[in-house]
């Protein structure tokens, strides 16, 4: 008999599926029998063990909204799904949700999560394609650091979000809603230990505080001591993670028409350097397009660097790092963010239905990393210390119509201010600077959203914000340099992002939409040409270093196709979408890399001195992309879900960037800047096919406890390291494992990730390589962390 699932409205998740490339490898194929029983390929809505199909209700329009109707292709994971997944990074999370990747090829500071192919290569948080924001305000900073604790639920939305968050929606927006407190005394604690030192320990305290107040309070703290065999030759642990979480939210009421929060966040991380190692020498060959035929690995220090053509091998693991440098030392290896934030809402209910809701935040962020870049002994030490800076400013306030009518409206305005400065040292000791990202911005907006009910079954919808941006590059004084004063340059950048959409209502369970969106980066200016050191010797070596001076505005538009809908008497719900992206003016980084002759080098500069990161433009992408995702309840016991997605952006034949001149590739131009045809090129560290499966099944035993096991599949194929598409890190399948028994107040679980120990590399990135002759380019990964076998305890009341 078929289980009939009844709907509650409550907060929870949207999972996973699978895809024919599984068929590749003996696990996936088992995998795939499995799913193709009837049905079973319509993933699945999010049920919790009971078996029942929960509403998903979010804000992703500003307004509260079941996720059905909602004409955007959004993931809500609970964090009730996120604490049954056994999910305690953002890496983690993203691995189920479609079209998401945390490309993380070193610290957590440099994590840069993309959405749909749309991401950045660069560790600046500034450049981000996607933004975080928590409880609806922005959060510029380091992404990779985020806490699941009491969570209420993560919105992951798709494609350009500019018309209705802002800035720095380009690819999609991530929103990390935190729960509010209920109207009885409640205390979840949390508790795991895995192998390595691995704990995760967490307390949420929520009460209510008479009859118009409510606080509740969250502490966590995780710990990771790192594999035993990620230590440097001369004994100093690699890859150990720890992070402190506190935060206290007061939510008040105290009309039925006025409600109210405010919230404090502290973070405080301390990791271990990265386990980042270089790709091994004798992979590498000239590249196929460099008509001499020769490299560094084989040349001089004049010759272009080498490639590795296919898929990048086994990398020796022996971390030869020299902490201990007599002429770069470092002294504090690793990396520390401490972030202090407060943010709060108010909404007013008005008499005639409309609502009135303001926002406001403030965050400072301070980090500090310092870690062997170079990863051997050698001559020369890259001990490379990057040190940002942020602090973030921003208001809104708008004005909403009751959502009963067949016109339904809102209407607002934003203010967003932030600093960042992020100096980067190659020798932090002898206060050697290699780079300088120095960026303020003031963004103000005003944005709308109409919404129409045609016929019953018919909704159209046209949402806009027009924004102005202005952006300021400051090159630091210094002084000691003969640089007195700042050096600052300014440009603004005005824009308008609309959305359109329509949604027909086939039945009272399945909709259809059609969107067209456009989003917009703005321009900006590169801090690091702006220096009058490197200018004045730029043009006695007749550098065209002013060619980087800035970057120009950069704009997507989105077309998309999206199905929704649940089938409640088979237990299915699901949600899937095709799309198509036309992305102009795509902003990379380079590294300008000039040695002036050695009459020209100024006082107290090497030659190393005169390369830096810099963005430029340089040319455009388009291509589409499929998403499916969804659950599966066929029975009480029995819970499926997943997901699959498919991303197809590609260079366009304009497109030309300088990375291949490195390589020895010729250029087709010379203006503004020499660069080389990247035309066909996928975007870097971004997995054209990725899917996901789970599986709970649940048993009921007579004394009221109940036992459960869940598996976890996740696949993700080969990502290119860089835009020349010469090398790539394998395609990966990851299995985890749980199996635990629960009663009323209490569970206790056993659990095993990354069950098979899959060990390809993480992530990757493109850096000198400083054991060939002159600054060569080389590969180096991250090591992925093993397998872990652990313990999970949990105990509410």
């Amino acid at each position: 008999m078929k289980h009939a699932i009844t709907r509650s409205k409550t907060n929870i998740s949207a999972p996973q599926h699978p895809v024919s490339h599984f068929y590749r490898r003996p696990l996936s194929a088992a995998i795939c029998a499995l799913m193709a029983s009837p049905g079973l390929f319509s993933p699945l809505a999010n049920a919790q063990q009971s078996g029942v199909l929960e509403e998903v209700v979010v804000t992703a329009r500003k307004r509260t909204e079941s996720v059905m109707d909602v004409p955007v292709s959004i993931s809500a994971v609970s964090g009730d799904a996120i604490n049954n997944a056994g999910i305690t990074n953002i890496t983690e999370l993203f691995a189920t949700v479609p079209g998401v990747e945390n490309n993380a090829n070193g610290s957590r500071i440099a994590n840069k999560p993309s959405i749909r192919g749309v991401g950045s290569t660069e560790n600046a948080s500034i450049r981000q394609k996607v933004s975080s924001f928590i409880d609806g305000v922005p959060m510029i900073g380091a992404q990779g650091i985020g806490s699941f604790a009491g969570l209420e639920r993560v919105e992951i939305l798709r494609g350009p979000q500019s018309a209705a968050f802002g800035r720095s929606t380009f690819g999609g927006a991530i929103n990390y809603v935190t729960r509010d407190p209920g109207d009885e005394f409640e205390l979840n604690m949390r508790a795991s230990f895995a192998e390595d030192d691995a704990t995760n320990l967490s307390a949420v305290v929520s009460s209510p505080l008479g009859d118009k107040f409510g606080v509740i309070a969250t502490l966590e703290e995780k710990n990771y001591d790192g594999d035993e065999d990620w230590e440097t030759t001369s004994g100093d642990q690699l890859g150990g993670l720890n992070d402190k979480l506190g935060s206290i939210k007061l939510s008040f009421d105290p009309t039925d028409s006025i409600s109210g929060e405010v919230m404090y966040i502290r973070q405080e991380i301390e990791d271990d350097g990265p386990t980042v190692l270089f790709a091994n020498l004798d992979q590498q060959v000239p590249h196929p397009d460099n008509p001499s035929g020769v490299c560094r690995i084989n040349g001089g220090a004049a010759d272009p660097s080498c490639v590795i053509l296919g898929e990048v091998d086994d990398v020796e693991q022996t971390y030869d790092y020299d902490y201990d440098n007599v002429a770069n030392p470092i002294y504090d290896d690793g990396t520390d963010i401490t972030r202090d934030r407060f943010h709060g809402s108010l909404s007013i209910d008005l008499d005639n239905g409309w609502n009135v809701t303001a926002l406001a935040g403030y965050s400072e962020e301070e980090g500090f990393t310092w870690f062997d870049r170079d990863t051997f002994t050698g001559a020369m030490a890259i001990h490379a210390t990057s040190t940002p800076d942020i602090e973030e400013t921003y208001g809104e306030i708008r004005l909403a119509s009751s959502a009963d009518n067949d016109l339904n409206w809102l209407i607002g305005a934003s203010i967003y201010d932030y600093d960042y400065l992020n100096t980067v040292y190659t020798n932090y000791t002898a206060d050697v600077v290699m780079d300088i990202f120095s960026e303020s911005a003031n963004n103000i907006g005003a944005f709308f959203n109409l919404s129409y009910n045609f016929t019953d079954n018919l909704t159209g919808s046209f949402e806009g914000r027009y924004q102005e941006d202005e952006i300021e590059g400051t090159f630091p004084a210094h002084p000691e340099d003969g640089v007195p004063n700042d050096i600052s340059q300014k440009d603004e950048t005005t824009s308008f992002q609309p959305r359109l959409a329509l949604t027909y209502s086939i039945n009272d369970n399945h909709n259809t939409y059609m969107q067209v969106s456009r989003g917009n980066n703005p321009a900006g200016y590169n801090a690091n040409a702006l220096s009058p050191i490197l200018q004045r010797t730029a043009e006695s070596e007749g550098y065209p270093l002013s060619a980087y001076e800035t970057f120009d505005e950069e704009e997507i538009w989105s077309y998309e196709i999206g199905f929704k809908g649940e089938i409640s008497e088979q237990g299915i719900r699901y949600s899937a979408a095709i799309y198509y992206l036309d992305w102009e003016g795509y902003v990379q980084p380079v590294t300008a890399n000039w040695t002036p002759g050695d009459g020209d080098l100024l006082p107290g500069t090497t030659s190393s001195d005169y390369f830096s990161r810099l963005f430029v433009n340089t040319g455009d992408l388009d291509g589409w992309g499929a998403e499916f995702e969804g659950q599966w309840a066929p029975t009480a016991q029995l819970m499926l879900g997943g997901m699959f997605s498919y991303s197809g952006l590609e260079f366009t034949d304009d497109s030309c960037s300088p990375i291949p001149i490195d390589y020895g590739v010729p250029a087709i131009q010379t203006d503004p800047f020499p660069c080389a045809s990247v035309a066909g090129a996928e975007l870097p560290l971004v997995s054209k096919y990725a899917a996901a499966l789970n599986a709970t099944y649940t048993i009921e035993f007579d004394n009221g406890w109940e036992g459960y096991g869940r598996l976890d599949y996740q696949y993700r194929s080969k990502r290119y390291t860089e835009q020349t598409n010469t090398d790539w890190l394998p395609s990966f399948d990851l299995v985890n494992l749980r199996f635990g028994v629960r009663a009323e107040s209490w569970s206790v679980e056993l659990f095993g990730n990354n069950v098979f120990d899959e060990d390809s590399p993480a992530g990757a990135v493109r850096f000198f390589d400083l054991r060939q002759p002159g600054m060569a380019f080389n590969t180096s990964v991250r090591q992925r962390r093993p397998r872990s076998i652990g313990i999970a305890l949990t105990y509410d009341i």
